[in-house]
């Protein structure tokens, strides 16, 4: 599994939960990939 790091800008804007969703969102597009 691979290791995201969301910069502190886009936390900012997204806020805590926002990117909390964003990452989640990626490991899933990464998860269906395989």
């Amino acid at each position: 599994m691979a290791v995201i790091v969301v910069p502190n800008v886009l936390r900012e804007r997204l806020g805590e939960e926002g990117a909390e969703a964003l990452v989640a969102l990626l490991r899933a597009v990464e998860q269906e990939a395989r």
